[in-house]
């Protein structure tokens, strides 16, 4: 997986969103910080959030985080959901 479209339709599918006739149309993950920020609270327990941390900063903890673009913060989203491929 490696499209936007398909990133974006994992996402959405994981946080919720009813893929299809009449749904609004499925946010872009892969630009819109914002729409990653609303997904990353869905991420429950202790061990996800930790992967979820880690994956975006293996190095420089608080920088990395801090600095981490839409499209980073979506794969590593689906990592921990167990949905990339």
């Amino acid at each position: 997986m490696n499209s936007m479209t398909e990133i974006n339709i994992a996402i959405a599918k994981s946080v919720g969103w009813k893929i299809g006739r009449g749904e609004p149309s499925v946010r872009n993950y892969c630009t819109d910080l914002n729409a990653m920020h609303e997904a990353e609270r869905t991420i429950s327990g202790l061990a996800d959030q930790l992967q979820y941390l880690h994956l975006l900063s293996p190095i420089h903890f608080e920088w990395t985080l801090a600095t981490a673009t839409a499209r980073q913060r979506a794969e590593a989203f689906l990592r921990v959901k167990g949905l990339w491929k």
